[in-house]
């Protein structure tokens, strides 16, 4: 894999969302309760997806070759 490639940037990506949020996951269920804490993970969700669109947007935009 080449610096700045999107394989790269796809696995950067994963391992930095999987790390933290997979062991803070299960803390913040127990304080908050199902219910907050479901919506809690989807309002996350939409805001992780939210947020990479417009990276992409942008990438797009500018013409760049990588999302990095």
């Amino acid at each position: 894999m080449e610096k700045g490639s999107v394989r790269g940037s796809i696995i950067s990506l994963i391992s930095a969302a999987v790390g933290g949020g997979v062991l803070s996951l299960p803390f913040v269920f127990a304080l908050s309760g199902w219910a907050v804490g479901l919506f809690l993970l989807v309002l996350g969700a939409f805001a992780g997806v939210w947020s990479n669109q417009l990276i992409v947007e942008v990438a797009i935009a500018k013409k760049l070759v990588n999302f990095d």
